[in-house]
This record gives C-alpha cells, sequence and structure tokens, in this order.
C-alpha cells in the first residue's frame, strides 16, 4: 500500500503482484493547497466509502478492439464468482475501472485462495493474493481517515454499485439473453434446479426445448429433434461463457444414490437403435466433467 500528498490532493494506491490490478481511493488534501499551486490538474478522486478498481488495459484484452466499456469480467476467488459492475476505460492512467464499496463481499473472498482468476470474453488471468487482505485493511483505514479528515466520513454515502455474485440461475439468464439476442419467453421446464455437483449449492439446467425468442431469432441450439441442454455448476464460478453441453430430445434431472443429480437425456431414433425403443442417458459429475452413467 503506497499513500501520496501533494498538498492538494492525496492518493492511496494498493497494487497486485505484476501491476496488472490496484485498489485507489483520493480526494482533497487536508493542507487545503489549489490545484493551480501543485500543478495537480488531473488528480483521482473516488467517491466516499469506495475504492476505485483499476485494470491494466493490456492484462485481458478484449476481442474486436478497443472499446469504452465492458462487462464481461467475472472475478472468481475463493470458490465463488462476482461479476464487477461496468469498467470504463481511462486513457490516462491506461486502465480500465470502476468504483466498488470498500467492504464489497469480493474483497473478502479474495484472500481464502492462492490465487484469484479473472474471466473476460477472450480468456482468463490468474493474480496472486498473497498479502491481499494485509494491504486493503491497510488502504480502507488510510482511506476513510483522510476522508474524515476532509469533513467525509466513511459509512455516510450511499455505496457504489457492488460486484454481483455470479449463481448458476443468473449465468443460465445471461445465456439466455445472449442466444436470443435479446428477451425471450421460458417454459416452465426451461430452468431445472438441482444438486449435481454436491458443494451443496443449487445448479441449473437450461432445456433449450423450452425457449421462444421474442426477437425472431431461431430458436437457437436446436436441430430438427434434438436441443442442447446447458448445464451451470454453482462448482463452477467464473466460466459462465463456457457451459456444460449435452444433445438432448428432453432432459430431466434423475436422483442418484449419493445424493446428487444426475441429467437424464432422451436419445434420438438413430441413438436409440440398438434397444429398439426410446431411450435415455444419465450424466453424471465426477468432479471434473459429465461422464456417462453406463
Amino acid at each position: 500500500m503506497r499513500s501520496y500528498d501533494d498538498g492538494s490532493f492525496f492518493v492511496a494506491t494498493m497494487q497486485l503482484p505484476g501491476g496488472a490490478l490496484s485498489l485507489t481511493c483520493g480526494e482533497r488534501s487536508p493542507r487545503g493547497l489549489s490545484a493551480l499551486e501543485t500543478g495537480n490538474m488531473e488528480p483521482t478522486v473516488t467517491p466516499r466509502d469506495a475504492l476505485r478498481l483499476r485494470l491494466d488495459l493490456d492484462a485481458l484484452p478484449l476481442p474486436g478492439g478497443f472499446r469504452q466499456s465492458r462487462d464481461d469480467l467475472i472475478v472468481e476467488a475463493g470458490g465463488q464468482g462476482f461479476r464487477l459492475p461496468p469498467l470504463n476505460a481511462d486513457e490516462l492512467t491506461w486502465s480500465w475501472s470502476v468504483d466498488l464499496g470498500a467492504a464489497d463481499p469480493l474483497f473478502a473472498a479474495i484472500p481464502a485462495a492462492p490465487e484469484m482468476v479473472l474471466h473476460g470474453e477472450a480468456g482468463r488471468l490468474a493474480l496472486p493474493t498473497a498479502g491481499f487482505a494485509e494491504a486493503h485493511g491497510q488502504l480502507r483505514r488510510h482511506c476513510a481517515q483522510m476522508f474524515a479528515t476532509v469533513g467525509q466520513p466513511w459509512a455516510t454515502a450511499a455505496p457504489a454499485t457492488p460486484s454481483a455474485p455470479v449463481t448458476p440461475r443468473a449465468e443460465a439468464e445471461a445465456a439466455l439473453a445472449r442466444g436470443c439476442n435479446g428477451p425471450a419467453d421460458a417454459g416452465p421446464a426451461a430452468f431445472l434446479a438441482g444438486e449435481i455437483d454436491g458443494d451443496g449449492q443449487p445448479d441449473i439446467v437450461l432445456d433449450w426445448r423450452e425457449i421462444t425468442c421474442r426477437s425472431g431469432h431461431p430458436r437457437p441450439f436446436c436441430g430438427a429433434s434434438m436441443c442442447q441442454a446447458s448445464v451451470f455448476l454453482s462448482s463452477r464460478p467464473g466460466t459462465p461463457r463456457e457451459p456444460l453441453e449435452l444433445l438432448a430430445l428432453g432432459v430431466r434431472l434423475q436422483p442418484l444414490s449419493n445424493g446428487n443429480m444426475a441429467v437424464a437425456v432422451g436419445g434420438s431414433l438413430s441413438m436409440c437403435q440398438p434397444q429398439g425403443t426410446a431411450c435415455e442417458f444419465l450424466y453424471y459429475w465426477t468432479g471434473s466433467e459429465l461422464a456417462e452413467l453406463r
């Protein structure tokens, strides 16, 4: 954690090893000098009760070239996933930036694992977390003290937009909106909820047969008879753009003897010919993949 005060503005920053990601606060200096006296004409000023998260523009590039904002970033930390609010490009600091509440749940989850992983549209970035809790605590205390000194005590302002915990249901709904390129109508069996991966949290299977796209786009991920069934597991946070996919002529959840659920998918006529009748295949979570139960 580093701090600086030139008399007109103060700034305090903590930076993860490698410099790709940092947290910052800043405001007017208690010394009260004008920016004309110090020449600090482009200071960092953040809201009360907030820390500015900055990610180097080159650290996790967007496909298709530069944009002014992005909303694709998910942070996987301590076995949880958190979707960041939209980040804006700041070419002055060469970073993507967003203000998060100083006590955002993301910051409490980060120290629970030796690394945090940022997932974006075109890749992932793993960052070490050693020392994060100590540095974050120092930064919060310093920022709160400095803001109080200039008459802006913390815990009185409206909190910054929080990061949103990533749940299988939220990711299934996001996948639905992407697949239909907009709003859609979901049938009563579109979202099947059950314990598939054994971590005690509900998982979701999105049955695309149950989806009607309002935009007029053809129903995605469906052929003449078979449709995809997209499986979103709570034990795989941060990978919303990579659901596990199965082809199905109908899908349901089947209880197993170990207390978990298998994903039961109906087979096509060609798949079921050896049985001579309709057939079904069961897939269970091995800890790393969905495997057929034989």
